[in-house]
């Protein structure tokens, strides 16, 4: 199983339509089942978060929409 993924933009669009959940803490044991198991909880944060962000993408373009509007 992979680590996924996302950048510092896809986090800020995420704030930007709501999301507050902080990443899970890294294990301290480093167990094979522990690691599995975080990286399940991590990667479920990450698609969480994604979702968001693209929440977030929405209210970003309609903020820069009404920024660029003239009067």
């Amino acid at each position: 199983m992979k680590a996924l993924t996302f950048t510092n933009d896809d986090k800020r669009r995420a704030r930007l339509a709501g999301f507050k959940k902080k990443a899970p803490k890294k294990p301290k044991g480093k167990t094979e089942n522990s690691l599995q198991g975080y990286l399940s909880r991590y990667n479920d944060w990450v698609k969480e978060m994604k979702n968001k962000a693209k929440e977030g993408k929405k209210l970003d373009d309609l903020k820069s929409q009404v920024a660029k509007a003239k009067r």
